[in-house]
């Protein structure tokens, strides 16, 4: 049986920026989505569930 790996966040992170992109959202929709990801990664950190990214903090 094969096993297929799970995407990482920061990979999932990049994958709706390009779509959001690709589809010309708004810069409101890609801002909204950047604290969105920074707020899920902070408490991701917090409570010891992944290495938190260089945005957490900022």
């Amino acid at each position: 049986m094969q096993q297929v790996a799970q995407p990482m966040l920061c990979e999932l992170k990049d994958q709706l920026f390009l779509q959001l992109d690709a589809n010309q959202y708004s810069e409101f929709y890609k801002y909204y989505f950047r604290i969105r990801f920074v707020a899920l990664e902070k408490f991701m950190s917090q409570n010891g569930l992944t290495d938190y990214s260089d945005e957490v903090g900022k």
